[in-house]
C-alpha cells in the first residue's frame, strides 16, 4: 500500500486524530508494532514507516512499553506518527545510511563506513617513526580509537 493509498483510506475513515497508544508487542523485522490505545481495542501490525521495511528513508522502531501517537488508517491497523522511546532509528538516503542504535551510531556509504576510516587514520598514524622529532603519542592515539569503537559501530 502506498503512502496516497494510505491517505484515502485514512480521509475516508473519518479518523484522522493521533490515538495515544502502549506499545505491547515490537517486530523489528517487519518494521511494525502492536499497541493498545486508550478505551480502543487493540491494533496489529501498525507500520512505523509508510512502507514495509523500506530501503530508503526513516526508520524510528519504538521501544516496547514506550507510548506512540498512531493514525488509524482503518479498524485494525495505523501508523506511527509519534514515539516517546526508541530502540533504534535509521536514515537512508540512496547507498547513504544513518543508524543510531545502542551499540552506536553508523554512518556509511556504500561499504565504507566512518569508523573503518577513523581507524585506518589511527592505524597508520601509530606506525610512524619519527627520525628528528617527537613520535605520536600512541597512548592517546590508543584512547581516541577505544572512544571511537565505543560511540561507532561497523556495518552489520
Amino acid at each position: 500500500m502506498t503512502l496516497q493509498e494510505m491517505v484515502k483510506i485514512l480521509a475516508a475513515s473519518g479518523k484522522t486524530y493521533p490515538l495515544l497508544c502502549e506499545v505491547i508487542d515490537v517486530h523489528d523485522a517487519d518494521g511494525t508494532i502492536d499497541v493498545k490505545p486508550v478505551n480502543e481495542p487493540e491494533f496489529f501490525d501498525v507500520r512505523v514507516n509508510t512502507e514495509v521495511n523500506p530501503d530508503k528513508g526513516i526508520k524510528q522502531m519504538p521501544k516496547k512499553g514506550s507510548n506512540v501517537f498512531i493514525i488509524p488508517v482503518n479498524a485494525e491497523t495505523g501508523i506511527v506518527v509519534l514515539a516517546s522511546e526508541l530502540t533504534s532509528w535509521a536514515l537512508t538516503i540512496a547507498s547513504a545510511k544513518l543508524e543510531q542504535t545502542e551499540d552506536g551510531l553508523l554512518i556509511a556509504k556504500g561499504e565504507d563506513t566512518l569508523r573503518d576510516a577513523l581507524e585506518l587514520i589511527i592505524d597508520a598514524v601509530l606506525t610512524t617513526v619519527v627520525v628528528q622529532g617527537t613520535n605520536p603519542d600512541q597512548a592517546k592515539l590508543n584512547q581516541a580509537k577505544s572512544i571511537i569503537q565505543n560511540l561507532l559501530r561497523n556495518a552489520s
